[in-house]
């Protein structure tokens, strides 16, 4: 399937072309380059590009509650960047979040509150700011 074809999935279940098409550019706004290669074969994109689609094709859905799981797992620090870039343009247009992710500064500025899990048990909780502040809990959790 193309990059398109894998967008209008996301919104498979939107009863009105017209929505789908307002959805489809609100994607194309937030990941231009998803545009260019619409008509592209999505499995020959860079990897940086697959989790652009990703989080595009769940944006396409109008979920009230978008759950992302490490989106930045191995890709470039530039692409990374542009990544959550992206999440930060979606959690101010008031889309919910929930986002799994190792790395402290990727989040930091994001999020609202912090659950710190240490195999599947929960360490810590509460706002972010106050959690990411902590080195100690940084430190022995997240090198």
């Amino acid at each position: 399937m193309t990059v398109t074809e894998n967008l209008l999935m996301g919104a498979y279940h939107r009863p009105t072309w017209s929505e789908r098409n307002a959805r489809l550019d609100r994607v194309y706004e937030l990941f231009p380059w998803l545009k260019e290669r619409g008509g592209q074969l999505a499995r020959t994109l860079s990897g940086g590009e697959r989790r652009m689609l990703a989080l595009g094709r769940g944006l396409m859905s109008k979920a009230r509650l978008l759950l992302i799981d490490e989106p930045s797992l191995g890709l470039a620090p530039l692409i990374t960047q542009q990544i959550y870039a992206s999440i930060h343009k979606v959690k101010d247009s008031g889309l919910s979040l929930l986002i799994a992710d190792e790395n402290a500064n990727h989040v930091a500025g994001l999020a609202d509150r912090v659950y710190l899990l240490e195999t599947g048990s929960l360490v810590r909780q509460g706002p972010a700011d106050e959690l990411l502040r902590d080195k100690a809990l940084l430190e022995s959790y997240l090198g």
